[in-house]
């Protein structure tokens, strides 16, 4: 067998491909189909919806770009952030992977995900702009 060496110096078998190489499953349950006899069990994650009436709009602060965000009632933050310009790349955009949890310099967060502890949301030190959202008028970030 041919190997190749990385820039780690790792001895890799030929073919060997980085994960974010690899284009994206089209279809989830394609994957389904093709490992439904590898497991007994099969289980799918979904975030809490927001509560209601909290879902107004608000703004958004920056602290890096000091850009101000609108974010609309029906929209994430995430959206406004990308909308106005500033990119953010993510990946479930659910609030499960973390991929977008941001720093909160000010402002109170509403957080509809069952992923933090009581802890973790009464320090409101951070967020995910997939799917938090201001309690209050603005927000500050530090994305």
């Amino acid at each position: 067998m041919k190997t190749t060496t990385s820039t780690l110096a790792l001895s890799l078998p030929e073919g060997y491909v980085e994960e974010q190489d690899r284009p994206p499953i089209p279809d989830v349950a394609i994957l389904d189909r093709l490992t439904a006899d590898a497991f007994d069990l099969l289980e799918r994650f979904a975030a809490v919806a927001p509560a209601a009436g909290l879902s107004g709009e608000f703004e958004v602060e920056l602290a890096r770009s000091e850009k101000v965000v609108s974010v609309r009632a029906n929209q994430t933050v995430l959206d406004a952030v990308r909308a106005a310009g500033v990119d953010h790349p993510s990946s479930c955009e659910m609030g499960i992977c973390g991929s977008r949890e941001v720093k909160v310099l000010g402002g109170d967060v509403d957080h509809p995900d069952d992923l933090l502890t009581e802890s973790e949301r009464a320090q409101c030190n951070s967020m995910r702009i997939c799917m938090s959202r201001a309690k209050g008028a603005r927000l500050v970030l530090d994305p």
